[in-house]
């Protein structure tokens, strides 16, 4: 059985990968010579370009890329592949699958910065994405001066760009923005089975009894904050908030997303580096123009701020909730932070309120761990509005901040516990050890495993909710089990996956299964699952 050789498999004795097959020898294409950047994207940006392999089977070693960052910083790349061609996919996440990563250290920018990893591309027409990986491409602007098609080719493949994307897969797409990249590659006289993982369904166990902290100004009580920043700190289990003398806001740069907001809307942007919230990772935001975001996919666009509804809607971090008007000035913005790319600004920019003409600066910061933290312009005018972040759905008024006075931390009360979640950066690749880290495992946990399963449950899986697991889907039968230890709440699990040809291109499906006795009335968590293909690279 496929998943028996996988489940007792000891060693790892060779790799047998497509490189080790017959081939003609390594080969580069180079698009610009030299490298003539002339623009560039944001930290952990995207470049989209077609390949045309000519029915040969590539096997991908390295890419040389322009970082435009400096020499001596450490970067990566990852490469997703969509058939035929990437146009009218750049902003559907669902189109694309991942075909490998690679590492490398930058160089100077308009010189090659070599990223070495494995690359798999089976003979045919693909659309490819290059998602940056602590640094922002370098591109070309599009000129007729390099021909119409932007394609560049030799005898094995042709390369055609392109677009550029500041946030992978969801914002607005800038082309032509023509890539400045070498592709190193081996052809193979046999096509190649490519390993890939996907995330599948959703996980469950975690809780948030409700928390809120706030204050709400008024004309009787106007805003005594300007100038401060406020930190929203995650780290304890519990949100905390202070306040301290304030960081300058950190500019949008012009490859900032601009996310188009009008007057009182709310505007989803996805396809994000996932960050810790109360409710499980999320890796989008639901921005509203008004001066607040929601972190989970509810809400609207409302000008009137109030306690009540503030409370009663969903999870929500108002840096400042009042009435903007973006559509008649300024804008809102979206970028990660090019010193730290796993820091995401949200930021309204020079927006007046409603029917006034002067401007309001204000930024939210998120760190992938969950803390946040607000900025606001010295220059601001607004004297109203309402400050705070909050579970909602229902959360009981705990009591309004005086937020200018809270010199040290100061919880705002509920505690939370987050899903039991299931990821990984590797590929199972035959004959290689793969990992999954399983985050949120809850403390009652007195035994857990990794499911394997042949066949997934019809999506979201199977409701756990009538047997005492609300909210929790077991997306396969978990024909079998392995056990693995736990010792905190997070925990890795390796995996041996044999070198046997036979084994290429089948799928099995894996869920962490805790069993947590008072978690719920079943006493079980499952995390979300994982889609294993493997492959020979």
């Amino acid at each position: 059985m496929l998943i028996s050789r996988i489940s007792t498999a000891l060693a790892v004795t060779a790799t047998l990968a497509c490189g080790l097959q017959a081939q003609t020898g390594s080969q580069c294409l180079q698009t610009f010579n030299p490298f003539a950047s002339n623009n560039g994207g944001s930290v952990g940006g995207v470049v989209y370009m077609d390949i045309d392999t000519k029915g040969n089977n590539i096997d991908g070693t390295d890419f040389l890329v322009n970082t435009g960052i400096g020499a001596g910083t450490t970067i990566g790349l990852d490469l997703y592949l969509t058939p035929t061609t990437y146009i009218g996919s750049e902003q559907n996440p669902a189109a694309w699958t991942y075909a490998g990563s690679g590492t490398g250290t930058a160089a100077n920018q308009d010189e090659p910065s070599l990223i070495s990893g494995g690359f798999c591309i089976p003979a045919g027409n693909w659309g490819m994405a290059l998602v940056a990986q602590g640094f922002g491409h370098r591109y070309t602007s599009g000129s007729s001066a390099v021909g119409p098609n932007y394609t560049w080719s030799n005898p094995d493949i042709a390369l055609t760009l392109g677009t550029a994307q500041n946030i992978p897969f969801s914002s607005t797409p800038f082309s032509p923005r023509l890539a400045n990249i070498i592709f190193c590659y081996n052809k193979v006289a046999v096509a190649p089975s490519c390993a890939s993982v996907a995330s599948l369904g959703q996980s469950c166990g975690g809780n948030a009894s409700g928390y809120a902290g706030y204050e709400l100004f008024d004309s009787v009580s106007p805003i005594d904050i300007t100038g401060y920043q406020l930190t929203f700190d995650a780290s304890a289990g519990t949100y905390s908030v202070t306040n301290g003398a304030v960081n300058p806001i950190v500019a949008p740069t012009a490859s900032a997303l601009n996310i188009g907001a009008g007057d009182d809307t709310v505007i989803e942007v996805f396809g994000l580096a996932p960050y810790a919230t109360a409710f499980g990772p999320q890796s989008a935001i639901w921005i509203c123009s008004n001066g607040y975001a929601f972190t989970t996919a509810s809400g609207r666009g409302d000008f009137s701020a109030s306690v009540g509804e503030f409370l009663a809607e969903g999870p929500r971090v108002a840096p400042l909730w009042e009435d903007y008007n973006p559509a008649a000035s300024g804008g809102v913005y979206v970028e990660y932070d090019a010193v730290d790319p796993t820091l995401l600004h949200v930021t309204w920019l020079q927006v007046p309120e409603f029917g006034a003409s002067t401007y309001n600066d204000i930024q939210l910061s998120i760190a992938a761990n969950g803390d946040m933290e607000v900025k606001y312009g010295a220059g601001n005018t607004v004297s109203t509005g309402l400050v705070g972040i909050t579970s909602g759905n229902g959360t009981a008024n705990p009591g309004a901040l005086d937020i200018s006075s809270l010199a040290t931390a100061t919880s705002i009360g509920g505690g939370f516990s987050p899903n039991m979640d299931m990821a990984t950066t590797d590929r199972p690749v035959l004959g290689t050890t793969v990992s999954s880290t399983v985050t949120g495992i809850p403390g009652s946990t007195v035994t857990a495993y990794m499911g394997f399963s042949y066949v997934p449950n019809a999506a979201p899986g199977f409701d756990l909710t009538g047997v005492g697991a609300p909210g929790c889907y077991l997306l396969g039968d978990t024909s079998e089990v392995l056990p693995f230890p736990v010792t905190g709440s997070t925990e890795t699990v390796s995996l041996p996956i044999p070198t046997d040809v036979t084994l290429g291109g089948n799928t099995i499906y894996t869920q962490a299964i805790a069993i947590a006795p008072g978690m719920n009335q079943l006493g079980v968590v499952l995390s979300n699952g994982l889609a294993w293909t493997l492959g020979e690279n």
